[in-house]
């Protein structure tokens, strides 16, 4: 299956409760051969692009404004 998850922020440098809840769900799903893309807002001096495993991916694309809620995609 292939899943993205959207967040404002992730660890490494952000590591509250939702961002750790976002990245535990994400290796957990990956673990189980689905493709996992987690999106989430640029964070400066963090790669723009990052592959994490095969099957895992951090997508930090977006302005501070431009998720402005936490939400899982599943297509």
């Amino acid at each position: 299956m292939k899943i993205t998850i959207a967040v404002t922020q992730f660890p490494p440098r952000h590591v509250g409760g939702t961002e750790l809840q976002a990245k535990k769900m994400a290796w957990q799903l990956a673990e189980r051969d689905n493709l996992v893309h987690i999106v989430m807002q640029h964070d400066e001096g963090l790669p723009c692009e990052e592959k994490v495993s095969e099957s895992l991916f951090i997508h930090r694309k977006y302005k501070e404004v431009g998720i402005p809620v936490e939400f899982t995609i599943f297509y």
